[in-house]
C-alpha cells in the first residue's frame, strides 16, 4: 500500500470514527419513533426474509435433549 493510499484509509476510517455516533444517534431516533402496527407488514416482510435465508435445524430440540439426558444417565450409572 502506498503512502498515499494509507494515508486516504486513515482519513477514511477517522472520518467514520467522527460519524459513527451521529449516525447511532439517528438510528436509536428512527427506531423509536418508528410505529410497528402501522409498518407491521414491513416487520413481517423482514422476519419473513430471514425465515426464508435460515438454514434449518438438524436436531429437534426435544431429540437432542434426551439425547443429553440419556448420556448424563449413563454417566451416573458408571
Amino acid at each position: 500500500m502506498s503512502a498515499n493510499e494509507t494515508e486516504l484509509a486513515r482519513a477514511w476510517a477517522a472520518q467514520w470514527s467522527k460519524a459513527a455516533p451521529a449516525l447511532e444517534t439517528i438510528r436509536r431516533a428512527e427506531l423509536a419513533a418508528f410505529d410497528f402496527a402501522r409498518d407491521w407488514q414491513l416487520v413481517d416482510g423482514l422476519l419473513a426474509a430471514g425465515w426464508s435465508a435460515a438454514t434449518p435445524a438438524r436436531v429437534c430440540g426435544l431429540v437432542e435433549m434426551e439425547r443429553l439426558l440419556q448420556k448424563l444417565q449413563a454417566a451416573r450409572a458408571a
